[in-house]
């Protein structure tokens, strides 16, 4: 959901809101990570694993400046906003499966796994009407870099599919 604040007419606003965010993150390796310790650590991996991947569910507020050089009657026209996205880790979970011993074998391992609970991502939007595409990258690690974890950052890029305007 996303609403605009208008500085100057039909021209130029401040858009603020408030979105959820889906991550799965696929591990290409039988090694899991090890949940409860204060550094990202992965096991030796004794299995062959058919799915290794982590679910964040995040909570967003943009706070951007938008340009739409718009008029009265056209309310469906071009318009391009930079900012920044502010992101709340609401809940992660690691899902293994595994299909080893003949059977499937499926496990889910509760917990933060380092994952910064605050990020920043900065973003660019463009749009004609109801097409709108747009590019984020993480201006923070995405986990928790006190304890010598990677300093990863994620950057993606698409296009909105439904738009929400409240």
């Amino acid at each position: 959901l996303e609403g605009d604040m208008p500085i100057i007419k039909n021209k130029l606003a401040i858009t603020s809101g408030l979105g959820m965010e889906f991550q799965n993150i696929e591990f290409n390796t039988d090694r899991i990570l090890i949940p409860n310790v204060s550094i990202l650590a992965a096991d030796s991996g004794n299995k062959n694993l058919t799915r290794n991947r982590l679910y964040c569910y995040n909570i967003n507020v943009p706070l951007l400046i938008k340009f739409a050089p718009r008029t009265k009657k056209s309310k469906n026209g071009f318009h391009a906003a930079v900012g920044v996205i502010g992101t709340f880790k609401a809940y992660n979970h690691l899902r293994i499966e595994s299909s080893e011993n003949g059977y499937k074998e499926e496990a889910k391992l509760k917990d933060d796994f380092n994952v910064n609970p605050f990020r920043v991502s900065a973003t660019a939007r463009i749009g004609y009407g109801w097409f709108r595409a747009f590019a984020n990258y993480s201006l923070t690690p995405f986990f928790n870099t006190a304890n010598n974890n990677p300093d990863l950052r994620s950057f993606s890029a698409g296009i909105t599919l439904i738009p929400f305007d409240y």
